[in-house]
């Protein structure tokens, strides 16, 4: 999975990157966000809900993957005739091009020492490792929140339905903000959406006693429901604006002829990076989010440094690093690549 993901996800960056214009780049990088947001939001609130309630928990998960599977083939199968229908002209083409030019085709680790030679690729990696903090908080909404949610609330928790609040927000503001979002620079954006991001877990991290100081708040269980949408629904916004952007920022500061090299390649950081978060996250969720810990809660018999409120305390401060190293090294940071920046500096 991890090298079809690789894989797919590089070819279709950098196709967005070739088949769009510096004008329209934007426009098709939201787009392409926009229907991967739509089929998160039927999957969680449709898929994963639905299975499990008709079928039941083991049998429905069961279900789930099979269902995934089919969709899989489906996929694959409509993308093998999409691809193949000029296949005799591409061919050709290629003939072409290796009659022109018949140097012999680069190694992998050939071209990964060529690229990584490049300014431009050494700022682009810096810049991917500045942001991995409030990347890292996306993981948390899959890998840590479940267990959150359970352990907090209660275990018919509906994570499916929840799951897809955040797509479904998503969904409805970039539809609505798409030509607004488009008018204003790349990289400020940017810092934006990671600040609302890493800020939405704050939420999260304000102790139980203030939320049920506010009017209407009855017991824990509305506290907790109240701070994990507000969680969701900002997180969403910040993700709606930080996301698109960032996927078009590393395609568009890449050469042109070397697109796919430098989007496979950005990707390394975070690969490195998830297996070390699952770690630190396994840590935390065991110390402060762990089974029974609801009933400490309740009772009283737990304090702030002890509770999942510090949990994301911790989260928020790791989160926050990124929005402020970026514009401390933001001039650093500027493409070496002039023409890929015209939007951005067009931009108001």
């Amino acid at each position: 999975m991890a090298l079809g993901t690789a894989t797919m996800v590089t070819n279709t960056n950098a196709a967005l990157r070739h088949y769009t214009t510096p004008e329209n780049r934007s426009t098709g990088f939201n787009v392409y966000y926009l229907i991967m947001n739509i089929g998160a939001m039927i999957a969680g609130a449709f898929v994963f809900d639905g299975f499990r309630n008709m079928f039941g928990t083991v049998k429905g998960n069961l279900i789930i993957f099979d269902f995934s599977f089919a969709m899989a083939v489906m996929t694959f199968v409509c993308a093998w005739f999409i691809t193949n229908k000029h296949a005799e002209e591409k061919a050709a083409e290629k003939a072409a091009e290796k009659a022109a030019d018949p140097t012999p085709e680069k190694t992998p680790l050939q071209i990964f020492a060529e690229v990584w030679k490049e300014s431009a690729f050494q700022k682009l990696v810096l810049f991917l490792i500045l942001t991995l903090g409030v990347r890292l908080v996306f993981t948390h909404q899959t890998m840590v929140m479940p267990k959150y949610y359970l352990r907090t609330l209660y275990n018919d928790f509906e994570l499916g339905l929840v799951n897809s609040l955040n797509p479904a927000i998503i969904v409805v503001g970039l539809i609505l903000l798409i030509p607004i979002i488009n008018k204003f620079d790349t990289v400020k954006l940017l810092v934006f959406g990671m600040a609302i991001s890493a800020l939405s877990i704050l939420f999260l991290a304000v102790p139980n006693s203030w939320i049920l100081a506010i009017p209407g708040v009855e017991n824990m269980n509305q506290a907790y429901v109240y701070i994990i949408v507000a969680q969701i629904f900002v997180f969403a916004i910040g993700e709606l604006i930080f996301s698109p952007r960032f996927v078009e920022y590393t395609a568009s500061v890449a050469p042109k002829d070397k697109v796919a090299s430098y989007m496979g390649l950005s990707a390394l950081p975070m690969f490195i990076a998830r297996p070390i978060n699952g770690f630190v996250s396994g840590i935390l969720i065991a110390g402060y989010s762990y089974e029974g810990i609801r009933a400490k809660i309740d009772t009283g018999n737990i304090s702030y440094m002890d509770s999942p409120e510090w949990m994301w305390m911790i989260y928020f401060i790791l989160a926050a690093i990124s929005p402020i190293a970026i514009v401390a090294l933001r001039n650093f940071l500027k493409s070496d690549n002039p023409d890929n920046d015209k939007p951005a500096d067009t931009a108001h």
